[in-house]
């Protein structure tokens, strides 16, 4: 058995792939990556904001994927955790603790007993700086829209080095997606303008969290 981590999946959220300059069929992509590194008896934790469009039934959608799924709730799950128990996760809470680790969506102010950093996700890529030295940002964006290894995430976020190199290619990341986002501005016609009128390419953020 395995333990992973997922955040942010935002399924059937058409406008994410537009505040998160998310690539083309970037909800098959992360469907494709969970079912091809998860197996059944492996425990996935989902730092939430799920599924945020009308699309397929959740129940649906979670039963088709691998794995035994805990969910932290985020601020587009809107339901009550037992109803997200009822609809395809074994678990659901706000906040937990694992391995010495507190678990969040949003991040925290202060560490829950016997945990030294904290997991969170909802900053997506945005150009953010974290508040408090236990912050360390899982986004789905900058890990190729797939689940990551429990231990080797907490490892790398346990490491100040390999941490801070980490971090370092969220810039790498942003600046590329600035680029783009200032090219494309550049070039589309005024329907495609007003079609990404929410993206703000001066600050390479995405804003998913903020919006509907």
């Amino acid at each position: 058995m395995k333990e992973w981590l997922i955040t942010d999946t935002h399924f059937d959220h058409d406008n994410i792939g537009v505040y998160c300059q998310r690539p083309d069929g970037w909800m098959d992509l992360i469907l494709r990556n969970w079912k091809r590194v998860v197996k059944p008896e492996d425990v996935i934790f989902h730092l939430g904001d799920v599924q945020v469009g009308k699309g397929k039934v959740l129940l649906d959608l979670l039963n088709d994927l691998p794995g035994q799924k805990i969910l932290t709730k985020g601020n587009h799950d809107t339901r009550s955790l037992m109803w997200y128990m009822r609809n395809g996760f074994h678990g659901a809470v706000d906040v937990m603790s694992y391995n010495g680790v507190t678990l969040s969506h949003h991040p925290q102010n202060s560490l829950i007993g016997g945990t030294d950093i904290n997991i969170h996700g909802h900053v997506h890529n945005s150009v953010w700086l974290p508040s408090k030295d236990f912050h360390r940002l899982l986004a789905l964006e900058y890990v190729n829209y797939t689940p990551v290894d429990f231990s080797k995430f907490v490892g790398l976020a346990r490491s100040p080095l390999k941490w801070k190199a980490f971090v370092k290619t969220w810039k790498m990341i942003t600046d590329v997606s600035r680029l783009k986002n200032a090219k494309k501005g550049g070039k589309e016609d005024d329907k495609g303008k007003e079609n990404h009128q929410e993206i703000h390419p001066q600050d390479g953020v995405c804003e998913a969290h903020q919006h509907s």
